[in-house]
């Protein structure tokens, strides 16, 4: 896969852009996935251990999961997971089951709001969040932000989706927009339609287009 064969010099960029510093031997995450469970949320956080990955060439990628009444206690229980302290400030992608609601929305807008996750972190929507990151392939979140945004620039879908225009679409657009859906593959197939932030239908491609079309120079698409 191409995407693979860019991903050392994506993560290399990635990392001088944010001036990226290790104190305290911290990890970098750069995915952060949740869940809807009876009980609450899961939380997956998928994180890179850059010494470690100096030994073979690629970034050493690892995931850990946490459980909570609500998202905030989900991400806790899961920093709880690691061996050293944890840096959120290079998230670069929000991957929601695509059962989660708009309470679970909200929170996790929230939360990373008050960890001061980067406002420009993308948004993305799937069947099983946890199949998606824990699939073998090396640093899957930093790929998955690729593949998203070529999917944006080749099929004319999938964009806008920060951290900051989906809180504004819930604000101000009727909790209106729609997420790119990454399928198995992994791949981009439609995008996932929301209204008052619950999840509505999944648009086709044509219909993502479409959508897209009509939300440009106006809220999220």
């Amino acid at each position: 896969m191409k995407i693979k064969l860019i991903l050392p010099l994506a993560l290399t960029l990635l990392l001088s852009a944010c001036g990226y510093t290790e104190p305290g031997g911290e990890y970098m995450v750069t995915t952060l996935a949740l869940g809807e469970e009876p009980t609450g949320y899961r939380v997956i956080l998928q994180a890179v251990d850059i010494k470690k990955g100096e030994q073979n060439g690629l970034p050493d990628t690892f995931t850990v999961e946490g459980r909570g009444k609500d998202v905030d206690d989900a991400l806790e229980d899961a920093e709880r997971g690691f061996s050293k302290g944890v840096a959120l400030g290079h998230l670069n992608l929000i991957v929601l089951s695509d059962k989660v609601r708009a309470a679970g929305i909200r929170q996790v807008l929230e939360v990373c709001k008050g960890r001061e996750v980067n406002l420009s972190a993308a948004l993305a929507v799937c069947k099983d969040e946890k199949a998606l990151l824990e699939s073998g392939s090396p640093s899957a979140g930093t790929q998955l932000s690729s593949l998203i945004k070529q999917n944006y620039k080749r099929q004319g879908y999938g964009g806008h989706t920060a951290l900051y225009e989906i809180s504004t679409a819930l604000l101000v657009n009727g909790g209106e927009f729609a997420l790119p859906n990454i399928a198995e593959g992994p791949k981009v197939e439609g995008m996932l339609f929301y209204k008052e932030g619950q999840p509505q239908t999944l648009l086709d491609e044509g219909q993502s287009r479409a959508y897209a079309e009509r939300m440009k120079g106006g809220a999220v698409g």
